[in-house]
Order: C-alpha cells, then sequence, then structure tokens
C-alpha cells in the first residue's frame, strides 16, 4: 500500500475496537443506583427483603403457596407458580412454554446441605417427568451449600407442554460429605 493509505483490515479492526468500547459503556439506566449483577444469587432471605414474586398468569398451574415437606436434614416449601417469560433470542416448540417453580429450602438438620435447582424434578399427571432447564424466571435457584439454619429462595424453571398438568415436584439434595440424598415430594393440588 503507498505511504499512508490504511489497509481494509486495519479500518475494520479499528470499527470493532470502537464498537466494543461504545458497548462497554454502562446503559444511561444504569450509571447511578446500586451495582447490578449480571445473574441472580442464592443468599440467605434473611439477608435481603424478598421482593414479591411477580402475578402469576392466569393460565399458570398453580401450586399452593406453604406446600412443605419437612425431611430430617431440611424443609423444602413452594411459594408459587408461574410462566416465565421467553427472551427475544429464545424459541420453544409449538405448545410449550418455561413453567417456574419459586422455592424456599431450609438447612434444618446438623449438617449443611447442598442447594442446587438441577436436584428438582416436575413430573405431570401423566408419569412425564421434566428436568430444569437453564434460564426462566428469575431469579433462579442457584447452587449453594446451606449451614445449619441457613436458607436459600429461587425459581427452578422447566420446558413444559402448556396441556399438561403438574403433579408434583420431587427434590433430591445432596447431604453434603454424606453421599446420601433425601428425596422430598411436594405434591400439586
Amino acid at each position: 500500500m503507498p505511504g499512508n493509505a490504511v489497509s481494509p483490515r486495519a479500518a475494520v479492526l479499528a470499527m470493532v475496537v470502537a464498537a466494543a468500547c461504545r458497548r462497554a459503556e454502562p446503559h444511561p439506566d444504569q450509571r447511578s443506583g446500586p451495582a447490578k449483577s449480571a445473574g441472580s444469587e442464592t443468599t440467605p432471605v434473611s439477608a435481603r427483603s424478598a421482593p414479591p414474586p411477580p402475578a402469576a398468569s392466569t393460565s399458570a398451574p398453580a401450586a399452593e403457596p406453604g406446600n412443605t415437606a419437612q425431611m430430617p436434614s431440611y424443609r423444602i416449601s413452594t411459594l408459587g407458580t408461574r410462566r416465565c417469560p421467553a427472551r427475544p433470542y429464545e424459541r420453544f416448540g409449538p405448545g410449550r412454554s418455561r413453567l417456574g417453580v419459586e422455592l424456599l429450602i431450609e438447612a434444618t438438620g446438623p449438617r449443611a446441605i447442598v442447594v442446587d435447582a438441577y436436584y428438582a424434578r416436575l413430573h405431570d399427571t401423566d408419569g412425564r417427568k421434566y428436568a430444569p432447564t437453564f434460564g426462566g424466571c428469575e431469579p433462579d435457584l442457584r447452587h449453594a451449600r446451606l449451614l445449619p439454619g441457613a436458607k436459600a429462595r429461587g425459581w427452578v424453571s422447566f420446558e413444559w407442554s402448556d396441556k399438561a398438568t403438574p403433579a408434583k415436584l420431587v427434590y433430591s439434595p445432596d447431604l453434603s460429605g454424606t453421599g446420601r440424598v433425601e428425596p422430598a415430594t411436594l405434591v400439586f393440588p
């Protein structure tokens, strides 16, 4: 290339770097106020005031709020269910959506327990099982080790047939350091 001419590759690289720098600037709504995290986190319920969950869609099957199972090492309760909004990039098959179940889990035994959304399985009235899916209702139930007395709260989301009816949720956490699980069953009305 003659003299001071810029190569096409260098020009493209400069545009990409400039665009990346503009994207790195915070959105005007995020410049003031508390810092916002990229994801939700499981924290002790007593350490934060939980906002009320969004109103449930009338088409969402309802779990009895407060439906509770007491196990030797933990207590688990459903706080509600709702349809989770799809993000612009998510596509579900025909007749499918994402259903969220909000859970509250408390380590009530003498040992720590591990909490994780992937310990849950949702069963429908036809006997089909649904494993949790990534994403969905927020804040999601995050992986955490709960010491005795600690609590965790969050949503577990499932890709779900709109025609299915939930029958029960089975939660089988790892009992930290024992190699055992203690499955709890929460029955939907």
